[in-house]
Formats: structure tokens, sequence, C-alpha cells
């Protein structure tokens, strides 16, 4: 009796540690690019969001392009503080297989007055509540802004930062991956 008991414990234990692993695993010894489920990019990718005007887009409407993908809203300053080298990378690239867009997390009232101040280069869509949903899918569970992925032409996400970017290092890689 003891020894079956102890055959039990040890299979749970077995299953236990199995299971841990594959847990766990997930998390470490990957690439950045394939730390966020394919499946949660192809939603990205297939999401309807509204542009400015109310028509609805989706980022497979640039299939085949590498996509610098930056959520903001109009109140966050790192965001307002990193639209210069957004705007100057989008003119550096046009020509290029990459697309910059822009995801407001925000009303699109306050996304309109703000643009009516300041001029962006590349599309803009709003979000609205779909980013609760969207951005935690995407490896930023705190919701928070800004955050910009870059997507190559396969939607494989090479570069991810939460934060305001740093322009040399989006603009390095950009550089390995254009095609001019």
């Amino acid at each position: 009796m003891i020894r079956s008991k102890q055959g039990i414990a040890g299979i749970f234990f077995a299953i236990l540690v199995l299971f841990m692993v594959s847990y766990w695993g997930q998390y470490f010894h990957k690439p950045e690019g394939l730390s966020i489920a394919t499946s949660a990019i192809n939603k990205l990718i297939e999401r309807p969001l509204d542009d400015l005007e109310g028509n609805q887009h989706s980022l497979s409407e640039w299939r085949g392009k590498i996509l610098v993908v930056n959520f903001w809203a109009v109140w966050c300053p790192p965001c307002r503080e990193e639209f210069p080298d957004l705007v100057d990378l989008s003119m550096k690239y046009s020509g290029t297989n990459v697309q910059f867009i822009g995801v407001a997390v925000d009303a699109v009232s306050n996304v309109r007055g703000f643009l009516r101040l300041n001029s962006l280069n590349y599309p803009q869509l709003v979000a609205k509540n779909a980013a609760s949903e969207l951005l935690p899918a995407i490896g930023n569970v705190d919701i928070a802004l800004p955050y910009t992925i870059v997507l190559d032409a396969n939607n494989v996400v090479l570069w991810r930062q939460l934060g305001r970017i740093s322009k040399q290092d989006l603009d390095d890689l950009l550089q390995k991956l254009t095609v001019r």
C-alpha cells in the first residue's frame, strides 16, 4: 500500500514537472518574434479599425509590406515626443516595402483635434475599445503606451518596443529589412 501511494505521488510529481517545463518553456529560450502567438498577430492584422472618416481598414491592406505599427494616444506625452522620429523615418522609407501605421487608443474626436495641429505623414486608425483586447494579445499586457511593433512581410513580429522608440534602433532594423 505504501509503495502504491509513493508510485502515485511520483507519477503526479512527474506530470507536474512536465507541465511546468512546458509552461515556462514558452517564456524562455524563444526569439522575440516567436513570443507572440501567430493567432494574436493574425487577429491584429485582420481586425477592422476605423480611420478618421469612419471608414474601416485592416492592416491586411498592406499585406506583403514590413509594417511599423505604433499604438498611441493624444494624452500620452512619450507618444507625442516620438512622433517627429516616426515622421522622419516614414519619409526616409517612403518608396520602399515599409509602411508606418498609427493606431490611436483614443476617441476619434480627440485624434482629429490633435492631427489638425500636428501633421503625421502615415495612415492613422483608431482602436477605441479594441485596444484593451488587442494590446495584451500582442505582448503589451499592461496596455501601456506608446507601443510599437514591427512585422515582416509574413506578419512575424521582428521587434517591439514598449515606451518611446529609439529612432536609431528602429532605423537600423529597417535598413536591414528594406528593399529599395
